[in-house]
């Protein structure tokens, strides 16, 4: 399970690079990039971003603050 957000702004390019330094990069459709961690994935694409309710929480911090910082 899962829940999609939508931005207001695309998502950069160098964002996406960081976290796949710190995922495993995967297929979760109809997203085309996503990123697998030890418990649950964050997908990305345009101005969607999709967060599995399994993330724990230090991941999701990781997450945001890439994504947001």
């Amino acid at each position: 399970m899962s829940f999609t957000i939508k931005l207001d702004f695309e998502i950069p390019e160098h964002r996406i690079q960081k976290l796949k330094e710190i995922g495993k990069e995967c297929k979760i459709y109809p997203f085309k990039r996503a990123f697998r961690f030890k418990s649950g994935f964050v997908a990305v694409d345009g101005k969607f971003l999709r967060l599995s309710k399994d993330l724990d929480e230090e991941t999701l911090k990781v997450v945001l603050e890439i994504l947001f910082d």
